[in-house]
């Protein structure tokens, strides 16, 4: 099993190549950069909130092409999901707009701003600021979205690695399955994440520890973004529901034939 992943890290290696990098270059900036620039990245409109809503609709595009050209409706709902997540992360561009949140959604929104996500049932914290737990995690969309990365990414393509009931289901179903040697960095820029932030100096500005969660939007919409191209590249191959490691046996059983 080790040389099937080497061997799927070698045929995917321009996907992998960039993402360490960009996760390193966009975390450094703690490192590089004075408080009040790490700061201002959690500002409305900043490098990395509008970097993570271009590549949520780069990869919504991507995922609809996809769509297109073989019907397979799970990329079609990945690419409506995208796009709604492009959206909430701008509130529908209404800072870039100018326009005013309607008074009935900033009764219930925690940030006043025109978007789901921040609606108080929806919202990380609750009107006082202080942080959701327990069962009222649930309905988080920030939480849920991250199970929903860590099952994609990681979750189904070591099920139909590993386990042949899971193959079976998935090919069935035809359930776009992204290769474990891209999903598996939505885990590691979330454990650098967890390091950062428990090992930052303490003291600092609210937003100064809230820009690392930016980031961290910013690298799971890059990391999505390449699972966006591999899908986009693959969309004349029969693929959906095979996981790129019996897709490269298929290949190779063909040129020993």
């Amino acid at each position: 099993m080790i040389k099937k992943y080497a061997a799927e890290i070698k045929h995917l290696k321009f996907y992998i190549i960039t993402i360490p990098f960009v996760i390193f270059f966009s975390y450094a900036i703690y490192f590089f950069c004075g408080d009040v620039i790490i700061e201002k990245m959690k500002d409305e409109n900043q490098f990395f909130e509008l970097g993570t809503s271009f590549l949520f609709l780069l990869t919504s595009i991507l995922f609809l092409k996809s769509y297109l050209y073989n019907k397979n409706i799970f990329l079609l709902l990945l690419s409506i999901l995208l796009f709604f997540g492009a959206g909430e992360e701008l509130s529908w561009g209404q800072n870039l707009l100018g326009f005013k949140t309607p008074v009935e959604l900033s009764k219930i929104n925690v940030q006043k701003e025109f978007n789901l996500h921040n609606i108080e049932i929806f919202n990380t914290n609750n009107f006082d600021l202080t942080h959701k737990k327990g069962w009222h995690r649930l309905l988080e969309i920030n939480f849920l979205f991250r199970i929903f990365i860590m099952f994609f990414g990681i979750v189904l393509p070591f099920s139909v690695a590993h386990n042949t009931w899971a193959k079976n289901l998935l090919y069935k179903t035809k359930i776009p399955i992204p290769p474990i040697s891209l999903g598996i960095f939505f885990l590691v820029s979330w454990i650098v994440l967890e390091i950062l932030l428990k090992y930052l100096p303490a003291g600092k500005s609210e937003n100064y520890y809230a820009s690392a969660v930016e980031i961290f939007e910013f690298l799971t919409s890059y990391v999505f973004f390449t699972i966006g191209i591999y899908f986009f590249r693959m969309r004349k191959i029969n693929i959906m529901g095979l996981g790129i490691i019996d897709y490269l046996n298929h290949i190779n059983n063909r040129y020993k034939q």
